[in-house]
């Protein structure tokens, strides 16, 4: 009974927004390889190429303007902070960063398309030459003395740690009345740009390598900054960042309390039998990303909770039904002593981060 109400009381009030969360990134390139007809007079071609060549001028001198820009900003990055740029070198001489290696990685930002350094709360971690960052929200009602829980909360493909806080602020509007810290990680790009998750841990001790690693860095830094209740510590997701949620479920149980998944998919599930983590789960019938029903790709939904029961050693014979908002949302609830798994169906709910 108590796990149920604090499911009911805390988890519930930590996903109480309904908000869209849809990214759109277009790449589009053109090459001319027609050979020109070779011609004694001034040809059509000749005029073609002509117009390429400064095209291409214009090309370069553009990503001239656009690097001497970048630069610029970035010599003028102590403003935004409020400091002088002095001041602005010590404290990144504090964390381990020199002007130079903080310009590199908001040119890094700048190729992921986000604006995170801009933000608010906004923080890195070094290693080597690598950065990652995040964004920390700081609730109204903490003082540092008392420790308070934690909620890490993972963007989407292709998302932005600041857009999908901003996306998502109502949970910076519980954090102040529940008196909990909020932090938003950037994942990296891949290839093709694309800031992603990769759920699995390769035990690799690189933080650009093993997204694993990076959040036990990230809550080991957080650990030092701040007072937090390490028995209080929580992640949340949304598609990908679901993702990535169910895979720390999975290898960092003994860390996380419990999870929460929006709109999001199961991928591994060579997962840690010695530690149990609650779930919940929200998942629309329409989603036509990660279906509700699966595919060739993904488990559906039923399998998932099938695999979660089976690892927190809960019986389907637990299961109480609720429903709301005139049958539109089901809420079946799982749980034993120490565990539960709470799943809200939502029956005409597309791929959205909700309630």
């Amino acid at each position: 009974m108590i796990k149920e109400n604090y499911y009911k009381n805390y988890i519930k009030k930590i996903f109480i927004i309904f908000l869209i969360c849809i990214c759109f990134f277009f790449l589009s390139s053109c090459t001319n390889s027609e050979d020109p007809k070779i011609d004694d007079s001034y040809t059509e071609t000749d005029e073609n190429n002509e117009k390429e060549t400064e095209e291409d001028d214009d090309k370069e001198t553009e990503e001239d303007d656009k690097e001497t820009e970048m630069k610029t900003d970035c010599e003028d990055a102590h403003l935004d902070f409020g400091m002088t740029k002095e001041e602005f070198e010590k404290e990144l001489e504090s964390k381990g960063m020199t002007l130079e290696e903080y310009c590199e990685s908001i040119n890094k930002e700048e190729d992921l398309g986000c604006d995170n350094s801009k933000t608010e709360g906004y923080k890195t971690i070094v290693q080597g030459n690598d950065f990652r960052e995040y964004i920390v929200y700081v609730p109204e009602l903490y003082d540092g003395n008392s420790p308070i829980p934690l909620v890490i909360n993972f963007h989407g493909f292709d998302g932005c740690a600041s857009s999908f806080m901003n996306d998502t602020g109502g949970l910076n509007n519980v954090a102040d009345s529940e008196n909990f810290f909020v932090v938003y990680p950037q994942g990296v790009g891949g290839e093709k740009g694309d800031s992603y998750w990769d759920p699995g841990d390769s035990s690799i001790n690189d933080i650009m390598e093993n997204d694993v690693y990076f959040v036990r860095q990230l809550i080991s830094n957080l650990d030092e900054e701040y007072n937090i209740n390490l028995s209080k510590v929580y992640a949340t997701g949304y598609s990908n960042g679901g993702m990535m949620a169910y895979g720390l479920a999975c290898s960092m149980g003994d860390v996380f309390s419990a999870i929460g998944v929006i709109s999001g998919a199961l991928l591994d599930t060579s997962c840690d039998q010695n530690f149990q983590t609650s779930v919940i789960i929200f998942h629309g019938i329409e989603d036509d990303v990660l279906p509700y029903y699966g595919n060739q790709d993904y488990r559906s939904i039923s399998e998932v909770v099938g695999f979660w029961l089976n690892h927190n050693q809960i019986s389907e014979t637990s299961v109480t039904t609720e429903s709301y908002n005139e049958g539109n949302i089901l809420v079946d609830i799982y749980e034993n002593d120490s565990n539960s798994v709470v799943l809200y169906t939502i029956q005409y709910g597309g791929h959205y981060w909700f309630v």
